[in-house]
């Protein structure tokens, strides 16, 4: 929540009815358009003469207006220097700035004297402050100390200062330093006055005795209205960056809300009105409350993530307030089935033409020029909707809203008087608009009442028939249900059929094409953004580990095929045993297993061969018939990515074709092994992986490949190892 005031230094505030010799002159006080003390006591002297004889709730709603504009009347504060005691909530920056009207360089410099300047109110303008005609460029000046919050040190504090509204733009300055700006000042100018805005404040702003001077270089455009200029209205904070960044997140959601609640109102009503084409007042009510919300969501900060263009955005703001008059005397027109003559039909589209103008027109000085006027112009407009009111309500009109609707006409007149500079404080016509949406609502529900009154006696009569259908529909439809089940529970069976070896339980190929997919996109993303930032990714690849059994024939002709069976069935647990339960282990065909070790870094995936070798070589292979057989493996090794550097060069199924060719090297050196690729080398095309099936002593020697395996070579008497192709009989390179 917002603190009550700013804590100003005790040795530079003076009280207002007591002026000292570093004041400024009375006469550069606000204008006080209303005595907060005298409205008060008009209020609270109506309330005592009149309570007793009260006849209408107008009355009540008018004393309610005046207790309401008392809390709206300021508070005069006079001050030099902002103290800070504490930097824990966001204290405000509201109150008396320095201001001088011109232009200087030099008034940003934290040592420049400003003690001559004007003292003017901060969010104020200084239009309402004895500068009406001044248009141009203007300077406010405000010392903070920071002393007493920076006591404890400055180290990882981000401070912040937060402005709102300034007309017409404007230049932030901090120690001298800028720091940003919303809009351009001349020579090229360029109008952006309702944006807020969070500015860092930089330690460098902040001087050795821990004060910051905060200066704001503003220019007001001379189509501005009279009484603006300069900080107008909104947040003036200064705190902790994160504090203010949430609490300006905060202060927006109420009204966020409001819009959402507006549209969820209106496109309810305009549902309504599609399914029963005669509740014309709904329709009506839709549009008004819909463009409300479009109101009151160009008037927040979220309008700026929908766009950024200033000017189209308060061009739509005018297209909307133009059309809340037009639709809303269509509206009460309907709700309460008055003709609209020939007179109120030209009033109406006369509002209409001013939002298509306001629309079209390229830039805000028609807009700003002629608001005044259709300010005054929608005056017709609110006493027109509170006598059709007033007369529904005098009629004993089921439907009228005689108290939401002066309320609503209440708010509108405020607001009204807001914006001609009569008064100063919140705009109120969402309130309203809340008030007369929660009123119909209930006008709604009352007419539901009586049409549910007049349907009883014919709904008795139906309430079996339609119990007893009810019945037979809730059996037909768990019938259904448990149909329904069946045939999922069948389908997911046999989909786990399909993807399922029948013999040793595990996954099998057609299991691999369906879902390896996933990983491989998860692999590929990973290593593209590793590129991206230039660094190694950590555990994003796909070690694919081609199994095969030594030797499994001689098992089949010696023990039969049902003995090669049991084998492959123990050879499957153990893999499962052997590997993470992340990780896919798929039987490849006849004697040959696939395992997908996910999501590891490559370079572990000897640990797990030499895992999976170990397991089946020491496992005792028992029979049926009571026989024991040893039995081992060989594995290949390769990995998805093949090449680092182009990780979309190479699709898993041509890095299985590596893992193949890993298989048979390892082989030919023994079998009861492993052998992998470890690493690929420089660029090497784009068909490495056909190479190293079909040459895989080429890609040695050549230094494409880097090959590891379980066992060492035997060295001749160069010291290089060698083994045979089987292909082509040719010695190859380790």
């Amino acid at each position: 929540m917002e603190r009550d005031g700013p804590n100003w230094s005790a040795d530079r505030v003076q009280d207002d009815s007591t002026p000292t010799d570093t004041q400024t002159p009375a006469s550069s006080s606000p204008p006080r358009w209303l005595d907060g003390e005298k409205i008060a006591l008009v209020g609270i002297q109506i309330v005592r003469c009149r309570i007793g004889k009260l006849r209408h709730l107008t009355l009540v709603v008018l004393c309610g207006l005046v207790l309401v504009l008392a809390t709206l009347a300021g508070v005069d504060a006079q001050a030099r220097t902002l103290v800070v005691e504490t930097l824990d909530e966001p204290l405000s920056l509201a109150g008396k700035w320095r201001f001088a009207a011109g232009d200087d360089s030099t008034w940003s410099d934290p040592a420049y004297d400003d003690s001559s300047w004007d003292e003017l109110w901060v969010p104020g303008g200084w239009g309402r402050q004895g500068y009406r005609d001044h248009s141009g460029i203007g300077w406010y000046r405000l010392e903070v100390d920071l002393s007493r919050a920076l006591a404890s040190g400055r180290e990882d504090l981000q401070i912040g200062v937060q402005l709102g509204e300034v007309t017409s733009s404007y230049e932030f300055y901090a120690g001298g330093i800028r720091i940003g700006g919303v809009g351009a000042l001349p020579p090229e100018p360029r109008m952006e006055y309702d944006r807020h805005r969070l500015y860092r404040l930089p330690m460098a702003a902040i001087d050795a005795n821990d004060r910051v001077v905060l200066a704001i270089r503003v220019w007001r455009s001379a189509i501005s209205r009279s009484h603006e200029g300069g900080p107008t209205r909104g947040p003036f904070f200064i705190g902790r960056l994160e504090q203010l960044n949430n609490r300006a997140l905060i202060d927006e959601i109420p009204y966020l809300a409001l819009f959402a609640i507006f549209v969820a109102v209106g496109l309810y009503h305009l549902r309504l009105y599609a399914e029963h084409r005669g509740l014309v007042e709904h329709f009506w009510f839709g549009a008004f409350v819909l463009n409300i919300a479009a109101y009151c969501l160009l008037r927040t900060q979220w309008k700026y993530s929908l766009s950024d263009d200033f000017i189209l955005l308060k061009n739509l703001e005018y297209v909307a307030i133009y059309a809340i008059p037009a639709i809303g005397i269509q509206f009460v027109a309907s709700v309460y089935s008055r003709p609209i003559g020939r007179w109120l039909r030209a009033y109406q589209l006369s509002f209409l033409a001013l939002a298509a103008v306001a629309g079209l027109t390229p830039d805000l000085r028609f807009n700003i020029s002629t608001l005044w006027l259709a300010q005054i112009w929608v005056l017709p407009t609110i006493a027109y909707s509170g006598m059709v009111s007033f007369q529904a309500y005098r009629r004993g009109h089921p439907h009228a809203m005689l108290l939401p609707s002066t309320f609503f006409l209440a708010t509108c007149l405020l607001d009204l008087a807001i914006d001609l500079d009569w008064v100063r404080g919140p705009r109120t016509i969402p309130v309203g608009m809340v008030v007369l949406i929660l009123s119909m609502a209930a006008s709604l529900a009352n007419r539901l009442i009586r049409t549910r009154r007049e349907l009883e006696t014919l709904t008795d009569s139906l309430e079996t028939r339609v119990a007893e259908q009810t019945l037979q529909l809730r059996e037909h439809s768990e019938q259904l249900e448990q149909k329904n089940w069946e045939l999922e529970e069948a389908y997911r069976i046999l989909r786990d059929v399909s993807v399922t070896d029948p013999l040793t339980g595990l996954r099998n190929r057609r299991f691999l094409s369906e879902y390896l997919g996933h990983d491989v996109a998860r692999v590929l993303r990973e290593y593209i953004r590793a590129g991206l930032e230039s660094v190694s990714p950590e555990r994003s690849d796909l070690v694919f580990l081609m199994v095969d059994l030594d030797h499994f024939k001689v098992v089949n002709n010696q023990h039969g095929h049902d003995a090669g069976d049991q084998i492959l069935k123990q050879t499957a647990e153990l893999l499962r045993e052997a590997c993470r339960d992340s990780d896919f282990v798929v039987r490849w065909g006849g004697d040959e297993f696939l395992v997908v070790s996910r999501f590891v870094d490559r370079l572990g995936a000897t640990t797990l061969s030499e895992r999976i070798r170990k397991a089946i070589s020491l496992h005792g292979f028992e029979l049926d018939t009571g026989v024991a057989v040893a039995q081992t493996c060989s594995i290949g090794i390769a990995s998805f990515p093949l090449v680092g550097k182009h990780p979309n060069r190479y699709t898993w199924q041509e890095v299985v074709n590596v893992a193949d060719r890993m298989l048979y090297l390892a082989k030919e050196i023994g079998r009861n092994s492993w052998a992998g690729v470890c690493e690929t080398i420089g660029e090497s095309g784009d068909d490495l992986a056909s190479r190293i099936s079909a040459d895989l002593s080429g890609c040695l020697s050549r230094g494409e490949i880097r090959c590891e395996t379980s066992r060492p070579y035997d060295e001749d008497e160069s010291g290089e190892h060698e083994l045979d192709d089987p292909e082509k009989g040719d010695p190859i390179p380790r």
